[in-house]
Formats: C-alpha cells, structure tokens, sequence
C-alpha cells in the first residue's frame, strides 16, 4: 500500500514540475534586427515639458567585427500631435550610441543628421548616421545600444499616444520600413519596429525613483521613493523574478512592500516596464516603472505549490505512524 502511494505522490510531482517549467522565462539569442523606442512606456509630463525618447537597437553580437556588422540606419519617428511636438534630435550629450562607439574604437567618426521636423504631423523625418569611410574599413557593429534620442514637448498631460517607428520619406531609399545599411554597401529593411507609448497617468502603472546604494545587478532590498500615485511613499524591493539577463530589467517580476507611507506593510506585484541604465538617485526623475497589482496570494505562488504537495506527505506519514 505505501508503495503504491509513494508512486502516486511521485506521480504528482511529476506533472506538477512539468506544468510549472514551461512557464519559466527562457531568453532566445538575438538572430533578427530590431529598433524600438527606450522605454517602452514613457510617463506624461506636464504641458510645456519635455519628454525624450531613445531609439535602440537589437541586432545579432556575432555581426561585430564582420562584413554583416552595421555602418549606418535611417528611420523616422512619429507621434500623436494632440499630445506632443517635437522640438529636436540628437544623441544624449556625453553619452555615446551604438554606432559612435564602434567607430570610435576603429579610429572614424559617424555624422548624424536629420530631415524636416513636422509639427503639425508631430514627426521627426530621415534621422541617419554613417559611420565615415566604413566602405575602406570593411566591417561593422553587431548587438545592441542606442541610436539616437528624439525631443518632444508636451502639449497635454492626459492623451496617450503612440510613438510611431517607420521608414524614410524619400530618395535614395523609399521603402516604408527603417532601414540599417552593412559594411558590404547593402540596405536592409529592419526586422521589428516596436513602437513605443506616451502614457497619460492610469492608477495601474507606477514610478519610482531609486535610492543612494541601488544596484541593478542585486536589486534584493533596495528602496524606491515612489514619484506616483502616491508621492513620498517608499517602498522596498522584496522578491525578484529575474528574466536571465543578471539585472533589473524590462519583463522582470518585483514585489515591493511599502515601508513608509498611507499603507505600510502593503505588498504589491509589479511587472516592470522599464528601469533607467543611468539612475541618479535622488532626483525626482523615474528610474523604475512597473505595472502593479497586489498580488492574489501574498506571500507568492511558491509557498501555496509547497503546501499542495506537503498535504500527501503528512497524510502518509501519520498513516505509517498509526500503524
């Protein structure tokens, strides 16, 4: 008989492992081009402010070095005139992107430039950047890092909108995608373009800014001064679901508990949407954005599959020891 039952616990611990790994996050190597805008999720501001957007890139690493690497991309970049006006483009002072500092180690220099700026379509025309001379050097980047930034300024704090990634607007290149040009001479269209979001102020999402001491790469028990809904509340990172990269990052799972605040000892999920690579501590600035909920089972879905599979253990047990 308690053959029989060890067999049937086994059992359900067999399917109960098998349902539970397929959830779990697997990272794919990066094997297609993709620009998309960073963060994903940008929070309103108020009218009159500005709001800048960056525009990565995410391309194979095994390009670098190679006649597959990257030398230059064009792209435009639209959003929704009702909320936002664009006021400019550029790379972020003293910060170098993925094509400057590739050349930058090869001994060139890129030129960036870009087209019209169209305010009543709220559009940033034919941004470029060429790596100077790449026809001699031969090889290009390959992984992921920053294009460039755009500028808007906020015309209202309570529309959401798009922003819109897509392709030039003319000659000598008329496809409707963003394009990214190789070593060997070739255009390429890009493979994904995620666009991104300006967001207005919806109770779900939540902004934090970090504290003096954080670590992306050991999140476990910082704090975060939380910037909305509630300003003033601190909150402290509890429980941490990494996605494989080794940091807080987009797509991760927090808990954080609220430490001083209306709520303290409140414990909310949150997924985050994005984590600045840049935090000054301190500053009032957004530096982690999550989509939050308080979670069904408090403590986590860990401890609950522990009591599922304890139930037949102590049943067994008691029954050998009536015996």
């Amino acid at each position: 008989m308690q053959k029989k039952c060890c067999l049937l616990i086994l059992a359900f611990v067999f399917m109960l492992l098998t349902t539970i790994m397929p959830l779990s996050s697997v990272k794919a190597p990066v094997d297609e081009v993709r620009f998309y805008v960073y963060p994903h999720i940008i929070p309103a501001v108020a009218p009159g402010g500005y709001v800048n957007f960056e525009i990565w890139i995410e391309s194979p690493i095994l390009w670098e070095d190679t006649g597959m690497g990257i030398v230059g991309y064009v792209l435009s970049v639209r959003g929704d005139p009702r909320a936002l006006e664009p006021v400019g483009a550029g790379k972020i002072p003293a910060q170098s992107g993925f094509l400057e500092d590739f050349a930058l180690r090869h001994g060139r220099e890129t030129g960036f430039f870009y087209g019209e700026i169209d305010t009543v379509t709220c559009t940033f025309f034919d941004i470029s950047e060429l790596i100077q001379g790449y026809e001699t050097l031969g090889v290009g980047a390959g992984g992921i890092g920053r294009l460039c930034r755009v500028r808007f300024r906020a015309r209202s704090d309570v529309i959401p909108s798009v922003i819109d990634i897509f392709g030039p607007s003319g000659p000598p290149i008329v496809e409707i995608h963003a394009q990214y040009l190789t070593a060997d001479g070739v255009w390429h269209d890009v493979d994904v373009e995620d666009d991104g979001a300006y967001i207005a102020q919806t109770p779900a999402t939540m902004y934090f800014d970090s504290s003096p001491g954080y670590d992306p790469t050991t999140p476990m028990g910082s704090d975060w001064h939380e910037l909305w809904p509630v300003m003033c509340s601190w909150w402290s990172l509890e429980s941490w679901e990494d996605n494989e990269d080794g940091a807080l990052s987009e797509s991760d799972q927090i808990d954080l508990v609220q430490t001083d605040g209306p709520n303290p000892g409140v414990v909310v999920w949150g997924h985050v949407e994005w984590v600045n690579p840049a935090p000054i501590a301190g500053d009032g600035q957004a530096d982690l954005i999550i989509n939050a909920k308080v979670p069904e089972f408090p403590l986590g879905v860990a401890p609950v599959l522990v009591l599922v599979l304890a139930v037949p253990v102590v049943y067994l047990w008691r029954r050998r020891e009536e015996k």
